[in-house]
């Protein structure tokens, strides 16, 4: 469930140096970095993209974008992460039948790679990437951003994706990253429950 449909919630305020585009051009931009669903036989071991804030699937028309005076989007995050022992007796395995057909006992480290990699592909194929998703809200009107987490890997992501997409510069406001130190701390929260509403939240 989007943190925006939650209970009590966490976050940290940026300010953008501009303005944000129209709603037109921000779902344009949104989908030109939409997130890409990872592959088992990609090289890459993480995406990261844009998604929908209620609809953590869809990145094409991004249809829940706009309430009020907000703009709503969520960045996805797919990491593909292989622990050794998790890959070890596919990688064995890989060694074992190329020596076998083959008839060698050294292998070269070129060859050694491309069997890691083939072992990989095979793992990627039983195991999921594990997912992040986080939700960030723009106020229009007072032109701040509110990102809903504390990490800052995810932190640092978001600020590298938003730029990359908006060509607009953020900066982290210390000043407001809880709710009760909002300067107007009905403003979000009733944003929020709003949203909880319409998106039939239980009691």
């Amino acid at each position: 469930m989007s943190k925006l449909l939650g209970g009590r919630v966490s976050f940290l305020t940026f300010l953008p140096e501009k303005k944000a585009p129209d709603s037109d051009d921000l779902r344009k931009k949104l989908f030109d970095q939409r997130f890409h669903p990872l592959l088992p036989e990609d090289v890459r071991d993480e995406s990261v993209g844009w998604v929908d804030p209620f609809l953590s699937f869809e990145n094409q028309a991004f249809p829940n974008c706009y309430f009020r005076d907000y703009y709503l989007f969520s960045l996805r995050i797919d990491r593909y992460s292989l622990g050794g022992a998790q890959l070890r007796p596919f990688l064995e395995e890989e060694i074992h039948r190329f020596k076998e057909d083959n008839k060698v006992e050294f292998i070269p480290a070129h060859q050694k790679k491309e069997l890691r990699e083939r072992a990989m592909r095979r793992v990627r194929v039983k195991t999921l990437p594990r997912t992040i998703i986080t939700e960030a809200a723009w106020n229009l009107g007072e032109n701040k951003l509110y990102l809903f987490t504390q990490s800052s890997t995810i932190i640092s992501k978001f600020i590298d994706t938003f730029e990359k997409t908006f060509a607009i510069s953020i900066a982290p406001s210390y000043l407001v990253d809880a709710v009760e130190k909002l300067d107007k701390p009905g403003d979000l929260t009733s944003i929020i429950g709003e949203l909880w509403d319409l998106g039939g939240g239980e009691e």
